[in-house]
């Protein structure tokens, strides 16, 4: 009998270190939306979080909001949150990631005419730097409301951060080529 229940928690160990093991080398496309589904499956200040900037308008276009953009621009969209200094009940500040896999992409830079990037098939990421306090969220000293657009803190492009003080103004081009057709 004890015998058997070795065995059986062997098993158990095994499996889950194979489920571990396999979650760890799963590509970004494939990692990232599962981690969103867990993370606001298992957490409710992630899940507000999420559902919040999943409704946030991009400032400029207030008629679209990051989630619509990105499902419409990508696929595999994935949103998930790291804590960077937050408290017992939840209050502090966060990064939200909103990634998107296969975006295709051509950016002008209005400076320099061979300064233009052009992005096939590659991964885009919007970095949010969200503070949270109770049940108001706000990004940047701006609250997250449905009416408000937001910026993000930064927008990654494959290898490419661009910045809202970038000169060469891809940061503001990546926005508002991705709200093409939208609003």
């Amino acid at each position: 009998m004890g015998n058997k229940v070795a065995r059986v928690l062997i098993g158990i160990v095994i499996a889950v270190a194979v489920i571990v093991g396999v979650y760890f080398i799963l590509p970004g496309p494939m990692k990232n939306p599962l981690k969103s589904f867990l993370q606001s499956t298992f957490n409710s200040d992630y899940k507000q979080i999420i559902e919040s900037m999943k409704e946030a308008k991009i400032k400029g276009h207030k008629t679209v909001t990051y989630d619509e953009m990105m499902r419409e621009d990508t696929s595999n969209v994935a949103w998930t949150v790291e804590k960077l200094d937050v408290d017992e009940a939840g209050n502090g500040e966060y990064f939200v990631y909103l990634d998107g896999y296969k975006l295709e992409l051509e950016l002008d830079n209005p400076l320099v005419d061979d300064k233009n990037k052009s992005y096939n098939r590659v991964h885009c990421r919007y970095w949010f730097r969200v503070k949270k306090d109770g049940s108001t969220l706000t990004v940047d000293k701006k609250e997250v409301t449905n009416d408000k657009g937001i910026l993000p803190e930064q927008i990654e492009v494959e290898n490419d951060m661009f910045h809202p003080d970038d000169s060469s103004n891809f940061y503001q081009d990546t926005i508002d080529t991705m709200c093409d057709g939208l609003d």
